[in-house]
């Protein structure tokens, strides 16, 4: 099934979708920020700070961190990725 679609929708539709992929690299590029120290990650994650420190020595973990000295920074995306991983659906109930 073919869609016809005029011209200047067309561009108006092609104009809007470049102005959203610019919105969404310039969303990425903040959540490309680094969250200093586990309590405050630990706090974005959603986990206590012992939780955190353990799960980011997982092999698989997706917790993305750099450790400098004692100090510890983590990705946000990486926190956020984890966050929605370890999300629990609701359950969908028969009536």
């Amino acid at each position: 099934m073919a869609v016809v679609v005029e011209k200047t929708e067309h561009d108006a539709l092609a104009r809007e979708v470049r102005e959203l992929r610019g919105e969404l690299e310039d969303l990425r590029e903040l959540l490309d920020t680094d969250i200093k120290g586990s309590k405050a990650a630990a706090a974005k994650a959603g986990i206590s700070v012992r939780t955190l420190e353990l799960e980011r020595d997982r092999p698989d973990t997706v917790i993305e961190y750099k450790k400098v000295g004692r100090s510890v920074s983590y990705s946000l995306a990486s926190l956020i990725a984890y966050r929605k991983a370890k999300r629990i659906p609701k359950l969908q109930i028969a009536s």
